[in-house]
């Protein structure tokens, strides 16, 4: 629950922003465990969820919070957890039927290990083409959540957001997470440039 951390007028701004989307606010919580700057929300066909790390909520102003907070709603309400990862089965599903095509139906002269290798790289090839895939979406899903923020006249709050994650050190971060994030989340320049063109 958010009142663990939030005074009562903040907790009661943030309880009527996840009602006003239909969002259950018995499924929002800041992370008493977690120091990291970071947020993130889940949709699944039932119910929705959202969790603020405590060093976040820590670290910003009562409107600095309801502009993260904005920004998970708009990912909730367009479902894009879901479509992110049915993207990424669909990329490792049809990577390996691919390869595993070409290795057992490829006519040629080359031996196995030859054959087995061009596999690779087709596959490769393959995988790079989903991997813009899946950026291009990812960063589309990022700026129509940022959107959200200026729902609620938020923009200026949503800027700082930015500016201060953007000084964060990425090492804090596991380093697999980092990279997911890396190819899914625009540079925190590009998005404080399309708040501020609102």
């Amino acid at each position: 629950m958010l009142n663990t951390v939030f005074d009562s007028t903040v907790n009661r701004v943030l309880t009527n922003l996840l009602e006003k989307y239909n969002i259950d606010p018995n499924n929002t919580r800041v992370d008493d465990y977690n120091c990291s700057f970071n947020a993130w929300s889940l949709r699944d066909l039932r119910a929705s969820y959202i969790v603020l790390n405590y060093g976040l909520v820590k670290s910003l102003k009562p409107r600095e919070s309801f502009a993260v907070l904005m920004h998970e709603i708009g990912h909730v309400i367009h479902f894009d957890t879901i479509s992110n990862i049915f993207l990424y089965m669909m990329s490792k599903t049809s990577n390996f039927l691919i390869s595993y095509y070409i290795y057992n139906n490829y006519e040629s002269k080359l031996n196995p290990w030859e054959l087995f290798t061009h596999a690779n790289l087709i596959e490769l090839r393959i995988t790079k083409a989903w991997e813009y895939l899946i950026t291009s979406i990812g960063y589309y899903h990022e700026f129509r959540a940022d959107r959200m923020i200026l729902k609620e006249n938020l923009k200026e709050e949503g800027i700082s957001v930015e500016k201060i994650s953007s000084k964060r050190d990425p090492v804090s971060y596991q380093y697999e997470s980092y990279l997911k994030v890396l190819i899914t989340h625009p540079c925190s320049k590009d998005r404080i440039a399309r708040l501020k063109s609102g």
